[in-house]
């Protein structure tokens, strides 16, 4: 097997997915899911050069506050999760690994 630097596969990675001036390439891929791209760059001159224009037609308009989540208590505790009850056993120990 060989060992590759970040910097050289990160570097194969953002030239095959077109990403320019990247330094920082997260990539997740779950079972049975999507994979998950993150990626920090930096734009160039012509890309900052726009965003003026961009930013123009939009306004910020603000919506409220958000609303709290309320959750059902179990055995004194507030169950706010959006998992499900199998895996919440299951990742707290309420169930055999």
């Amino acid at each position: 097997m060989e060992y590759v630097t970040g910097n050289k596969l990160g570097k194969e990675i953002c030239d095959a997915l077109g990403l320019k001036h990247c330094n920082l390439l997260d990539i997740h891929i779950d079972r049975n899911s999507f994979v998950e791209v993150t990626a920090r760059m930096y734009p160039d001159n012509e890309g900052i050069k726009q965003l003026p224009a961009i930013l123009q037609k939009y306004r910020l308009l603000a919506v409220g506050e958000p609303e709290e989540v309320q959750g059902e208590v179990v055995d004194g505790i507030e169950e706010t999760t959006c998992m499900g009850e199998d895996v919440a056993n299951y990742a707290f120990g309420k169930e055999e690994k």
